[in-house]
């Protein structure tokens, strides 16, 4: 049997299971304090530790990772021969409340805060019948277990049972249950050795001791902070495994909001970033400084939270990250501990990389100057960054959002350009003036949504008669105008909107228009979906790098009855758009992207168009 350490874990175990619930320097002897100080001490130091044990409650749970054991139990019923998902929670029902709350508050491995709990009552007995020389009854191994990983959580978190996935697929055919550690830094079918230190409502949050029975697949990571630092969940998977990961994820997050949005149009594979390391063009590391603190600059910690603890972890160079981004930490450290009493307090740092052109001379405009360029970095939040993408540029200031990985955006923004022309052939063709090489096209106008600097809009902006960008940001709209100007396109315009009435402004037939939205990772919002299925675009592109987002506001707009899905009960309810106000949407393909290798997060394009308009 092979054993994996994995001291990034072990280092938080440690400082988990050395903290006292009460530090015994922390402040005068009780026997000095009135009961004023008592009763603020015994609030604020874990006094309350020593009542009568509160029972994990639903609400303090994270919901993300209750529904993600329910996915996780219902797939593997259906997996089951003869298993069916839509009965996989009936068989799981609980007889009464009692039972339920009964069930999910007897984990089978007591947590290291219960341990503190019972050892820190042992020594206040022992002080009061002052039986010094008696040592508190050890429990030192209860909390530890070996667990068999069962899946990851779109986080990249292991979820875990005592027993082997065919033991957990009988116990949940009949009807019973299995309690859910959820592991960081472990792989699909691993055996690991883990500590629990904190018990919730039907799983318990674990650090990692070892891996007893490595996958396979593991490799090693390029990192040496992986498992401390907090940044990257996957360096120790192999690349083509993360992608198939990222690829699964959003097919359960679509499956998760509804079985028909994951089963009606299949989840391509994963677009691969061009390199797997060194793509990152932002960092933003942090400091603390307690208020009132003499540190020494040498011992000033400047980096990114230590996984499991808050605390800060110091980082000098970041694998992900571009080497100009990485000659800019450098320089940020340096300056930072130089100016170090200057701060009275903590502080987050920029690194942005910015693209400098190569013999440019003093005074001249971004046009005039040539083509190629330096790579070179910026540390002023307020700064001008430059950025490349294909044949356009695109400036804005270093503390605005641009995508983080310019190495894949020419691939992410030419999908989005090619299948816009793509739906549009597949559209009635309109007698339409002659344009070119677009005479007879449906689509002739291009709305872009949360346009920010601009960079789908200016992308996709050939083969438009018009472009207009909508952002509710005077900054953004601002960078986005100068964009256009800056690659000389005279069919973009970016204008100021109105939350309430976005497409107000827009003047064309929405017939004949496109639109793409790219909200933050939250999501949209009713408010704003209803507007657009309300505007009536012929297609609509959905960048998404929020995925469970993604698929409840599809979710929503499938209840609403805009977007029909073969089996859904608007797949009958014809010429209802007319009536409703609003148009239908037929999903035609979904296409995931690795913006952000070696972690768990994934982008993930919908398209969508108009059911009448389809040929």
């Amino acid at each position: 049997m092979s054993t994996v350490a994995n001291t990034g874990a072990q280092g938080s175990l440690e400082k988990r299971s050395a903290s006292p619930l009460i530090p015994e320097d922390s402040g005068p002897p009780s026997n000095l304090l009135t009961k004023a100080q008592t009763a603020k001490r015994f609030k604020t130091q874990g006094g309350r530790q020593s009542r009568k044990h509160q029972h994990p409650k639903k609400r303090h749970a994270d919901q993300a990772i209750l529904e993600e054991i329910e996915s996780l139990f219902t797939r593997l019923l259906s997996e089951d021969e003869g298993g069916r998902p839509e009965t996989a929670a009936k068989r799981r029902e609980f007889a009464s409340e009692e039972d339920e709350k009964d069930w999910y508050n007897s984990p089978p491995v007591p947590d290291v805060f219960s341990k503190l709990r019972r050892r820190q009552q042992q020594q206040q007995q022992q002080q009061q019948r002052s039986e010094v020389d008696t040592q508190p009854e050890s429990s030192a191994d209860a909390s530890f277990a070996d667990v068999h990983v069962l899946e990851l959580t779109s986080g990249g978190m292991g979820l875990a049972t005592l027993e082997r996935r065919d033991i957990v697929v009988d116990r949940l055919r009949g009807g019973s249950r299995a309690w859910v550690y959820v592991v960081p830094f472990v792989l699909p079918g691993e055996t690991a050795h883990i500590k629990v230190f904190r018990n919730f409502w039907g799983y318990s949050q674990c650090d990692l001791e070892s891996v007893k029975e490595p996958s396979q697949q593991r490799v090693e990571p390029p990192c040496k902070y992986f498992s401390q630092c907090s940044g990257c969940q996957l360096q120790h998977w192999g690349y083509a495994n993360q992608l198939e990961f990222k690829r699964r994820v959003v097919e359960n997050a679509f499956l998760l909001a509804h079985r028909l949005l994951g089963s009606t149009v299949p989840v391509l594979p994963v677009i691969a970033s061009p390199q797997p390391l060194h793509y990152r063009t932002k960092l933003t590391p942090h400091f603390d400084l307690p208020k009132g603190s003499d540190i020494d600059a040498k011992d000033l910690l400047i980096g990114f939270n230590h996984h499991g603890r808050r605390q800060v972890l110091d980082i000098e160079q970041c694998v992900i990250s571009t080497e100009a981004v990485n000659r800019g930490l450098v320089a940020a450290r340096d300056r930072t501990r130089e100016a170090i009493k200057s701060y009275k307090r903590g502080a987050t740092l920029l690194i942005r990389e910015t693209n400098e052109p190569l013999g440019a001379e003093k005074g001249l405009s971004l046009e005039a100057q040539p083509a190629s360029f330096e790579k070179s970095y910026v540390l002023d939040p307020k700064a001008q960054v430059t950025e490349v993408v294909g044949h356009y540029q695109f400036k804005f200031p270093a503390s605005s959002f641009f995508q983080n990985n310019n190495l894949i955006l020419p691939a992410f923004t030419g999908y989005v350009r090619d299948e816009l022309r793509r739906l549009g052939e597949l559209l009635v063709p309109l007698d339409v003036v002659e344009n070119g090489d677009d005479s007879g096209t449906r689509l002739r106008y291009l709305v872009d949504a949360y346009c920010g600097a601009g960079l789908f809009g200016i992308a996709c902006s050939k083969g438009f008669e018009k472009v207009i960008g909508i952002e509710i940001s005077r900054e953004s709209i601002s960078c986005a105008n100068d964009n256009a100007k800056l690659n000389n396109l005279s069919n973009c315009e970016f204008i100021l909107g109105d939350a309430a009435e976005i497409f107000k402004k827009v003047p064309h037939d929405a017939a004949q228009t496109a639109v793409i939205i790219d909200p933050p990772r939250k999501g949209s919002n009713p408010a704003f979906l209803d507007q657009l299925v309300g505007f009536k675009p012929a297609v609509i592109i959905y960048v998404a790098c929020g995925v469970p987002a993604q698929a409840r506001d599809l979710k929503y707009l499938m209840d609403k009855g805009a977007l029909v899905l073969e089996g859904s009960d608007s797949d009958c309810q014809e010429g209802a758009d007319e009536l409703l106000g609003f148009a239908k949407y037929k999903m035609m393909a979904i296409q995931p992207f690795d913006l952000f290798p070696q972690t768990a997060h994934v982008e993930n394009i919908v398209s969508l168009v108009r059911t009448d308009l389809l040929k």
